[in-house]
C-alpha cells in the first residue's frame, strides 16, 4: 500500500498518492451546523435575521434548508423571516457538501408575542362600501370577450407536444439514476479478500463517488482500498477513511474534471477473522454522494455487497 501524504490548504484535500488509506484526517467529518438570530423574541408581527454560523469538513458547504418552524421555509444561507401569528417555534437547519450533511435544531427558539394593535379597529371598516361598487360593470363587461377567447387556442395548443413529447428520452434514460453496487467477495477465514464497487451512470457521468459501508467488526476487518479500472481511467484517485471499527467511508476523486465512465471504481480488501463455513457477511453501502463535473449532485442508488466464507476457523 502506498504512503499517505497529504495536506489541507482551507478545504481542498490533495492526496500525492494513487491509492491510500486516510488515517487521522478529521476534515472528512462535517459539515457542523449552527446559526444566530438577531433576536428570538417580540410581537407580532416579528421579522428575525438568521446568520449561518456552520463549519464545512472537506468541501465546503454546498446548500443550507431552514425550517422556520412555523410551515415556512428557505435555501439561502442567511434568510430573514417574519413571523406573523404569535407562538413559540422551533428552527432547524440543515447543510450539506458534497459528503456529508449537519443539521441542528433549536426547540422554542422564537417566542412570538401578540401585537400591541392587534384587533383594533376591527369592523371599523368591515362593510365599507359593499353595495357601492359590488355589481359595478357586471352587465357591461360580463361575458366581454367570453366568446371570442374562452376557448382561444383550446384545439390548437391543448395537447401540444402530447405525442411529441411525452415520453420524450424515455428510453434514452429518462427517471433513470445511477446505481452503485458492493460487489461479492469469498475466502477462507484468516485470508483477506476483494469486494469489488461498480459504478453505472445514469444521464449524467459522475466525476466524484462518496459512500459509506459498514459491516460486521467482530467477523471482518477492514485492510485497505485500490483504485478500480474506470476511475484510474479517469486520473482518479480512491481514499478510505475509517471513523470506527465496523464502518468505512470511501472517496473517488482527482484534481480534475473528468467523469468517469461506468465500470469498476475501486476495490475493497477486508480480512476475514472468524465465522463458519458458508457464512455470508453483509456489507451494507449508505451515504453515498455523486457529483458531475460541474458539482452539480447526482441521484443514486445502492447495492449492497457481501462475502460468503469458503472455509470456517
Amino acid at each position: 500500500m502506498n504512503t499517505l501524504r497529504c495536506f489541507h490548504f482551507g478545504a481542498a484535500l490533495l492526496i500525492m498518492a494513487s491509492s491510500v488509506t486516510l488515517v487521522g484526517c478529521p476534515w472528512l467529518i462535517g459539515p457542523t451546523a449552527e446559526f444566530t438570530v438577531d433576536r428570538t423574541t417580540g410581537p407580532a408581527p416579528l421579522e428575525v435575521q438568521f446568520t449561518d454560523q456552520s463549519t464545512a469538513g472537506l468541501l465546503p458547504i454546498q446548500s443550507w434548508q431552514w425550517d422556520f418552524g412555523d410551515s415556512a421555509s428557505a435555501t439561502v444561507q442567511d434568510p430573514a423571516h417574519t413571523y406573523a401569528t404569535p407562538g413559540t417555534y422551533s428552527v432547524s437547519l440543515s447543510v450539506r457538501t458534497l459528503l456529508e450533511r449537519g443539521e441542528i435544531t433549536k426547540t422554542d427558539f422564537i417566542n412570538v408575542t401578540a401585537g400591541e394593535g392587534e384587533g383594533e379597529g376591527e369592523g371599523e371598516g368591515e362593510g365599507e362600501g359593499e353595495g357601492e361598487g359590488e355589481g359595478e360593470g357586471e352587465g357591461e363587461g360580463e361575458g366581454e370577450g367570453e366568446g371570442e377567447g374562452e376557448g382561444e387556442g383550446e384545439g390548437e395548443g391543448e395537447g401540444e407536444g402530447e405525442g411529441e413529447g411525452e415520453g420524450e428520452g424515455e428510453g434514452e434514460g429518462e427517471g433513470e439514476i445511477a446505481i452503485l453496487t458492493v460487489g461479492l467477495a469469498e475466502g477462507n477465514v484468516g485470508e483477506t479478500v476483494e469486494a469489488p464497487v461498480s459504478l453505472r451512470n445514469g444521464p449524467n457521468k459522475a466525476s466524484l463517488v462518496v459512500f459509506r459501508v459498514d459491516y460486521d467488526k467482530t467477523k471482518l476487518e477492514f485492510v485497505r482500498v485500490d483504485v478500480g479500472g474506470a476511475a484510474e481511467a479517469a486520473a482518479k484517485q480512491a481514499a478510505a477513511y475509517v471513523p470506527n471499527s465496523g464502518s468505512v467511508n470511501f472517496i473517488v476523486w482527482g484534481l480534475n474534471t473528468n467523469s468517469i465512465d461506468s465500470g469498476e471504481i475501486l476495490r475493497a480488501s477486508f480480512k476475514i477473522l472468524s465465522g463458519t463455513t458458508n457464512e455470508v457477511l453483509s456489507l451494507t453501502a449508505s451515504n453515498a454522494s455523486l457529483a458531475d463535473a460541474t458539482g452539480q449532485g447526482i441521484q443514486v442508488a445502492l447495492a449492497h455487497g457481501q462475502i460468503r466464507i469458503n472455509g470456517g476457523g
